[in-house]
């Protein structure tokens, strides 16, 4: 393993045992903010759709069916002028509710240039989906840049407009992506992708939101493609680990179709137990 290939192991350990710190330690709050706190319920799924529905986003080089590298957090990555992206992603059992089932809807839209000024995405979300058909929707807004080919910077507010009781709340947040080539290590790894984020709202410990306190936490992630088409990922959202994987595929020409199956609240810092979801995403670009 390289001295490049070290760095990353041992910025992921360091993510993940800050992350996890904070998620237990209730004094470790950092930046104040005057949003309102999580209005209840999983606030675990977000708008982040794009993250999983794969596609555009990672490749650059028009449609190509690439892997999901995260799940729930947003990512410095996003659509751009002419992208569109929906996904759908349901679970079993929320928070003390193991029998629970739920689902939350998302589509976006993509505007501007991010290589040559800026990116704008645009998410509408209906979430209690499975139950609630409609009644819980949100407007997502996030801006982004990319500083380098293999970085980029985002920020954004997630459910910016709402209507009804939309899981999680509103959130604002700051992050980037780093996307390396690891085809000269010797792992069976073609590439890495890493993500590292500052946000309040949903990224709140479930101890913040119980206390009705809000402030802004890390959240951050690791996403592996293994194979052109397959990958894993690791995501801590400020409140969990989430662990899971993604396959891409595309039966239909132009239009890549991204199955992310996760375990949630693998740690069990916010959760009393582990939880099943599944994401299925797609992405195109319209002209």
């Amino acid at each position: 393993m390289d001295q490049f290939a070290r760095r990353i192991a041992t910025a992921v350990v360091a993510l993940l045992l800050l992350s996890g710190f904070i998620a237990v330690n209730s004094s470790a709050q950092l930046i104040p903010t005057k949003l309102p706190t999580p209005q209840g319920g999983d606030f675990g799924n977000g708008a982040s759709a794009s993250s999983v529905a794969g596609g555009t986003f990672l490749g650059g080089n028009g449609v190509v069916p690439l892997p999901a590298v995260a799940f729930g957090i947003p990512l410095g990555y996003g659509a751009s002028a002419g992208d569109f992206f929906a996904s759908l992603a349901a679970q079993r059992g929320l928070r003390g509710d193991p029998e629970w089932i739920d689902a939350a809807a998302f589509g976006g839209q993509g505007f501007g240039n991010p290589r040559e000024w800026v990116g704008v995405e645009l998410t509408v979300a209906s979430y209690s989906t499975y139950r609630n058909t409609l009644r819980n929707r949100s407007l997502s807004v996030k801006a982004h840049r990319y500083l380098r080919p293999d970085l980029a910077v985002a920020v954004g507010v997630e459910n910016a407009f709402i209507a009804g009781r939309p899981d999680g709340g509103r959130s604002v947040y700051a992050v980037a992506s780093h996307r390396r080539s690891l085809a000269d290590v010797q792992l069976p790894i073609r590439e890495m992708t890493l993500t590292l984020g500052l946000g309040d709202g949903r990224f709140n410990s479930v101890q913040r939101v119980l206390r009705n306190v809000n402030k802004a936490s890390l959240f951050g992630g690791v996403g592996l493609r293994v194979h052109e088409q397959f990958g894993v990922l690791a995501s801590w959202n400020g409140q969990d680990l989430t662990l899971g994987a993604s396959l891409a595929l595309e039966p239909v020409s132009g239009v890549p179709l991204i199955i992310t199956p996760v375990l949630l609240d693998v740690t069990g810092y916010a959760g009393d137990r582990a939880r099943f979801a599944l994401s299925v995403g797609a992405a195109t670009s319209l002209w």
